[in-house]
């Protein structure tokens, strides 16, 4: 199972599995830091879409997970 908890200028994943946490990361990704950084047309040009989604990919990369993922519980505030 994987839980995401999104926030504005942070991320954090928790990756379990039966009844155990196996991983626990905080990543300095969010909706805010990247709206901020990139999305700052009104509206929001292609060119900023694509820069922030690439940006999104790439931070990511920094979350590794083994195996097979079979739930996700999405929480933000």
């Amino acid at each position: 199972m994987l839980i995401v908890d999104t926030g504005g200028g942070s991320t954090e994943f928790i990756v379990g599995r039966q009844t155990q946490i196996e991983t626990c990361v905080s990543l300095n990704i969010g909706a805010v830091a990247y709206t901020e950084q990139f999305l700052l047309s009104d509206p929001v040009t292609q060119v900023e879409l694509d820069q922030a989604v690439a940006a999104i990919v790439n931070d990511l990369a920094a979350l590794h997970v083994d195996g097979n993922i079979e739930a996700l519980i999405g929480i933000g505030a």
